[in-house]
């Protein structure tokens, strides 16, 4: 536990980043943190000018960079205390520093043109990390938090640069993410400017840094709109409704309904019988 607080602390403090270096010229980060070892191998590539553990450090630089020239209320959410006495930034820059863990399993080069790929890296990322998390004795919300800022650290960015972006997309992911909303846009906004290869155009960057500044003005214009979903059936009605018992699938099926909501695609009762009757698991 007194490794956890005092790795929490280097996170929290102004000199994280260079900490941070010092640790990994010394090879002691893999020490604290194994998965480090396979990031080292991972090089740069023609969307990042910097091999995978530079690109995660500077994450962290560019995550402070963004406090600093916040506004005042996301300075305020950042300085929240979090877990054990930590403000919430300090967690922040733990999952930037994290944030790609799950790049080295799933490593791929296209034969035909070199490419790197990294497919579904961010729900493998906030799979694997979890066995050094409890190693390092992280409480359950702490990893909660980290795998939550993890599997959805692109997000954001998806969000705002797909040609579906939309006022529905935006409040679906305000609904979604929840407490995480402003840290996954920093994260977003760190991860774009770590990440500045050949291929990466001034065009790309500022489309995307102008969406994420768009994205977090919607949530502090909507912030005190978005009024918690009504739960329109609880687990007895669906048990009864489905003629199914308590069982993983009746948490699957729960689930579901709610992204549905989210979704604005169910919105009364009615409409959450005839969606979990049409669900096939």
């Amino acid at each position: 536990e007194r490794v956890n607080l005092e790795l929490i602390k280097l996170f929290g403090g102004q000199n994280a980043v260079e900490a941070l270096h010092s640790l990994n010229d010394f090879s002691l980060l893999e020490i604290l943190i194994p998965e480090v070892a396979e990031m080292k191998k991972v090089p740069k590539n023609s969307h990042h000018h910097l091999d995978l553990i530079e690109h995660s450090i500077e994450t962290v630089k560019q995550v402070q960079c963004f406090y600093d020239k916040a506004a005042k209320e996301v300075k305020d959410h950042c300085d929240k205390e979090f877990f054990c006495g930590q403000k919430r930034l300090a967690y922040l820059k733990l999952a930037a520093f994290l944030h790609d863990v799950g790049k080295p399993s799933t490593w791929q080069i296209e034969p035909s043109s070199g490419r790197h790929r990294f497919i579904m890296h961010d729900s493998e990322g906030a799979k694997l990390i979890v066995p050094t998390l409890k190693n390092l004795k992280f409480s359950k919300k702490q990893i909660a938090y980290l795998q939550k800022m993890i599997k959805n650290h692109i997000y954001p960015s998806g969000v705002v640069t797909s040609d579906d972006s939309s006022e529905k997309a935006y409040l679906r992911f305000y609904r979604k993410m929840e407490d995480e909303v402003i840290d996954l846009i920093a994260l977003a906004y760190a991860d774009r400017l770590s990440a500045l290869g050949p291929d990466i155009t001034q065009e790309m960057i500022d489309k995307n840094l102008n969406g994420l500044d768009n994205l977090l003005k919607g949530y502090f214009e909507q912030k005190n709109k978005l009024a918690p979903l009504p739960k329109l059936l609880d687990g007895k009605e669906i048990m009864e409704i489905l003629q199914i018992p308590a069982s993983p699938v009746l948490g699957q099926i729960i689930h579901k309904l709610q992204e549905a909501q989210i979704a604005s695609e169910v919105n009364t009762k009615d409409e959450a019988i005839a969606f979990i009757k049409k669900i096939t698991l």
